[in-house]
């Protein structure tokens, strides 16, 4: 049994779940992963897969790249290919040793754009959609090369290529199934509730659970084969919304418990790099073997995790990075690039003039350029007070005892402050450190600064009870709620409505031509032999529309080229940033430097909506350039 699949380096670890758990049930078979990154060949070889570069993906996309992989796999006799978004459950018995075409029936009905199912091109109305399939999981028989290597050459066409797409739809599948009709190739349908996405989603809902013997069904009776993520952009996201019953299933079939915990469960938790591999394992064991006492305790409500502490110290952190936004630092004790956008975003929105701040730090700098006045009220002398000082912020050093909360004077003195100030007023807790000691200060908050207009809490997942507190005291209302990992909400009085400005309809394509951006190196770092590794750069939206980076999908990227502006690297790894840049919006970050054996002597940086373009390509403004000396 030859199997194949096709991933960018982006996609790693979902191929690695791919083959794993396609080993799991099938040890015996051969697998080849076509890739852009020859570096990733000795992880797979360990799973037990051949991993062959594909230049391709490269110079065409991953998506044109596809036939390509198709035609290699053709020439050595039959194949399966299954997509690297997919987690094998069962033995895959109707795939194998198949006698002609073989793939799972899609009949387009959650493509509403297509007007006619039966005629789906509407370049070529003659061609029938009656055997129309989904091209994430089919099986051939030898004798297919010579179709496939005419559609390779077809799909190098950019004139064929886009009579038989939908662009910003539907890429390959659209095409293959097109040429399928054009060739009048027969295909034998098996069971797209058991072998493809329709078993597992349907609509966007959940299609599937687990039946007694634990084994996942979907609604129409029949049992999952396979678990296919088709559409789904973000996975990891995906899978931590998921039943804890039906994340176990997975974790197996990827690796067993403890490899397969790791590998998915943790995913689940939105749990990233830099946590104690001891932790890890700790949730990992416990969530795949419930504790014994759910047995003797019926209708008890017990953790599924037997350190909840520690765990919760875990979800409630997060990992300080060198990710700079607009020159603040972001992780750990700090707050994410995302949550001082949001924060700023808030600010400026809901014309607040005026804050006090309990804590000082970071936020307070924030403050400082956004409002006609802040006060930041901290109970420690250390590095963050220093900080806010340092940068003209009101930081005033307060004392403060977890039995008495800060010193009452100083909290009326501040809040006469606000008051003063025409215009909104906000109050932002985000210090002292620890429940309790927060919990003393919302009682503060609530017998000596009752009427400002707005109230945040930071840390509100781990402390919801002042939040309540707080909206129950003075009948608040929740406004607005960032869940991120620690989570930012925001109260308000009642009947607060944020108010946003519509919307300009633009394609995506439309509005990345318009973007500009800027790029300078502030650090670079080099080996013992002189050669560049990675450099620190600033990234600065000096455009007059979003650089939409984030909610868009665009990433961060850049090419190499030798003295006379010849290509030496086009592809180069990918850099997903977390939030977007308004104009002005500035962020700092360290990028790697391929390793190349050819001279490099120019860096462009670029940004690219994969499978679709690059910035470089639909703009009149050339890419900013970094000469490497």
């Amino acid at each position: 049994m030859n199997f194949i699949t096709i991933m960018t380096s982006n996609y790693a670890l979902n191929a690695q779940r791919l083959v794993r758990s396609l080993k799991r049930h099938h040890p015996e078979c051969t697998i080849t992963v076509f890739s852009d990154d020859v570096t990733l060949k000795p992880f797979f070889a360990i799973l037990g897969a051949r991993l062959e570069l594909l230049p391709e993906i490269a110079t065409m996309g991953v998506k044109r790249a596809k036939f390509t992989a198709y035609s290699r796999a053709a020439r050595k006799g039959s194949f399966i290919y299954l997509d690297a978004d997919i987690i094998i459950v069962k033995p895959l018995i109707a795939l194998i040793a198949v006698d002609c075409f073989t793939a799972c029936r899609d009949d387009l009905r959650e493509c509403s754009f297509i007007s006619d199912p039966m005629r789906p091109w509407s370049s070529s109305p003659q061609l029938s959609g009656e055997n129309y399939f989904n091209s994430g999981v089919f099986a051939v028989p030898s004798g297919f090369f010579e179709f496939f290597s005419e559609i390779e050459q077809a799909a190098c066409d950019n004139n064929e290529w886009l009579r038989y797409v939908v662009p910003g739809k539907l890429y390959d599948n659209h095409f293959l199934c097109a040429k399928i009709a054009q060739y009048q190739i027969p295909v034998k349908f098996i069971s797209e509730y058991e072998y493809n996405w329709q078993g597992f989603r349907n609509f966007g809902e959940l299609n599937c659970y687990l039946d007694d013997e634990l084994n996942l069904r979907n609604q129409q009776g029949g049992m999952l084969r396979l678990v296919h993520f088709a559409g789904v952009r973000d996975i990891d996201a995906y899978v931590s919304s998921l039943p804890l019953d039906i994340v176990r299933v997975l974790s197996q079939q990827v690796g067993g418990a403890e490899t397969g915990s790791l590998e998915v469960i943790t995913t689940a938790l939105n749990l990233r790099s830099g946590l104690e591999d001891r932790l890890k394992l700790i949730m990992a064991r416990s969530m795949c073997h419930p504790p014994a006492e759910n047995i003797t305790r019926p209708g008890a409500e017990l953790s599924v995790l037997t350190e909840p502490e520690s765990v919760a110290s875990i979800a409630l952190s997060v990992q300080e990075s060198d990710f700079l936004w607009n020159g603040l630092k972001c992780g750990s004790a700090y707050f994410t690039a995302a949550e001082y956008q949001k924060l700023r975003d808030f600010v400026v929105k809901a014309n607040v003039a005026a804050v006090l701040e309990f804590g000082a730090g970071y936020t307070t700098v924030l403050f400082a350029d956004l409002v006609s006045k802040q006060v930041a009220l901290e109970g420690w002398d250390g590095p963050w007070l220093e900080y806010a000082r340092s940068r003209g912020a009101d930081a005033r050093l307060v004392p403060f005892s977890g039995e008495t909360g800060f010193d009452e004077t100083a909290i009326i003195e501040g809040y006469n402050i606000l008051c003063s100030i025409a215009g909104k007023r906000m109050i932002f807790i985000d210090s002292p450190q620890g429940t309790a000691n927060r919990a003393r200060v919302v009682e503060q908050i609530v017998s000596h600064a009752q009427n400002a207009d707005f109230y945040v809490v930071h840390d509100s997942i781990r402390d919801s009870s002042i939040v309540y507190r707080l909206s129950s005291a003075l009948r608040l209302q929740v406004i607005e709620h960032f869940p991120s990992l620690r989570g930012l909400t925001i109260l308000g009085k009642d009947g607060f409505i944020l108010s946003t400005k519509p919307q300009i309809e633009q394609s995506l394509r439309d509005r990345a031509a318009q973007m500009r951006f800027k790029v300078d190196v502030l650090e670079r770092l080099s080996d013992a032999s002189g050669r560049l590794q990675k450099f620190f750069v600033h990234l600065e939206n000096i455009g007059e529309v979003t650089l939409a980076a984030s909610s868009d999908g665009l990433e961060f990227s850049m090419h190499l080229l030798g003295g006379l502006d010849e290509i030496v690297q086009w592809d180069t790894p990918r850099y997903t940033l977390p939030v977007d840049l308004s104009p002005t919006d500035h962020v700092s970050f360290w990028v790697e430097v391929p390793s190349c054996t050819t001279d490099v002597a120019w860096v462009f940086f670029d940004f690219v909506k994969e499978g679709e373009f690059w910035w470089s390509d639909i703009t009149s403004n050339p890419c900013p350039r970094l000469a490497i000396a």
